[in-house]
């Protein structure tokens, strides 16, 4: 199965805050589709920045600077806080 970054981490916070809300993680969670040892992780961010577009044959970067100054694109996909960044779409 393949899931892009941004939906995985929605599920996964979605999840984590119906747990939170008193609900059953097996019951929620796609398992038959996304299994939990694979796809399932803690969602620790107060922040989900995303971008989107829909014309084809456009690329739009997005770059976020953290309060360190350490920027996080497609080109550093990896902070040292936790940020990260989903694999480059080129075609919108």
């Amino acid at each position: 199965a393949e899931i892009e970054w941004p939906a995985l981490l929605a599920l996964n916070w979605i999840v984590s805050y119906s747990v939170y809300a008193g609900c059953s993680a097996e019951d929620i969670w796609p398992s038959d589709e996304l299994p939990v040892e694979k796809f399932r992780f803690e969602v620790r961010s107060n922040m989900l920045a995303w971008l989107a577009w829909d014309t084809d044959h456009t690329d739009i970067d997005l770059h976020v600077e953290e309060p360190s100054g350490e920027v996080v694109y497609y080109g550093h996909r990896y902070s040292k806080t936790g940020g990260r960044a989903s694999r480059d779409f080129v075609d919108g």
